[in-house]
C-alpha cells in the first residue's frame, strides 16, 4: 500500500503477541530493523511518531486516501 520512506521516532515501548508486519522500522543507531505496526488504505496503526517533514507528500497522499475511502461508503 504505502510503500516508501518517512522518519520518526518511537518513545512507546510496548511488546505483544502481534507487533503487525506491515511496516519496517530501523534503529538508527544500531541498523536493527523489525515489524512493527499495520497499514491499509485508510489506516496506519503504530505506535511511531511520523515526522512529516522528513515526507512531506506522505500526509498529503494519506489524508487523499481517507477522503476517497469516506466518499465510498
Amino acid at each position: 500500500m504505502f510503500n516508501e520512506t518517512i522518519k520518526g521516532h518511537e518513545f512507546h515501548y510496548f511488546d505483544s503477541d502481534n507487533n503487525g508486519s506491515d511496516l519496517t522500522v530501523t534503529k538508527t543507531s544500531t541498523g536493527t530493523e523489525y515489524k512493527a505496526g499495520f497499514v491499509a488504505d485508510d489506516h496506519i496503526w503504530a505506535f511511531a511518531h511520523l515526522y512529516y517533514p522528513s515526507n512531506p507528500e506522505f500526509p498529503k497522499r494519506f489524508i487523499e486516501k481517507c477522503r476517497n475511502r469516506r466518499g465510498n461508503e
